[in-house]
């Protein structure tokens, strides 16, 4: 082939992959990254991201007969899918107190507005629960292996008392 065709083609060559090279990102764009937000918010365990990489093809011409094509790689962090399961975290629960012939066991239970306390006798006499102060609550007698139940929809603290022994217990609502 001729010398000037050659160069042509190369010349050519060149300026076809130098236009098509401006046209893609530069070779030094920031990689990209997950946004902190996910995270933050709780909406992802950052342990359990998955890497997931982007590759960038960019070419240069290097000599007039030679183009040199440059390949990076890109990390790039994807969350896992929103597990639609799961329950939210106000859903009202029940926490159980144990009567016994010497203690209210947990002595002082916590929970949240709307969550019920269940007091069960587990003595083999009769016990009570009732609120201190002004009576938000009186069990009555509990037999043996009986249980009673209460809502609490506000926030505070309850101490109360059995009315049997005089052991006292607190309630804590958030």
């Amino acid at each position: 082939m001729d010398k000037k065709l050659l160069l042509t083609i190369a010349l050519l060559t060149s300026i076809s992959l130098f236009g098509w090279g401006c046209a893609k990102p530069s070779d030094t764009q920031a990689p990209a990254t997950q946004e902190p937000a996910a995270a933050e918010t709780g909406e992802s365990n950052p342990a359990e991201l998955q890497p997931t990489s982007i590759t960038e093809t960019t070419s240069t011409a290097g000599t007039a007969t030679k183009p040199e094509t440059t390949v990076k790689t890109h990390a790039v962090v994807v969350p896992p899918k929103t597990d639609t399961t799961k329950q939210p975290a106000d859903k009202p629960t029940t926490h159980t107190v144990s009567i016994t012939a010497s203690a209210f066991s947990p002595q002082v239970i916590a929970g949240n507005a709307g969550d019920t306390i269940r007091w069960v006798n587990n003595d083999t006499k009769p016990h009570t629960t009732a609120s201190d102060g002004s009576l938000l609550w009186d069990s009555g007698s509990l037999q043996p292996g009986a249980a009673y139940s209460r809502v609490f929809k506000a926030a505070g603290s309850y101490p109360y008392h059995d009315g049997s022994t005089g052991i006292k217990g607190t309630v804590v609502i958030h």
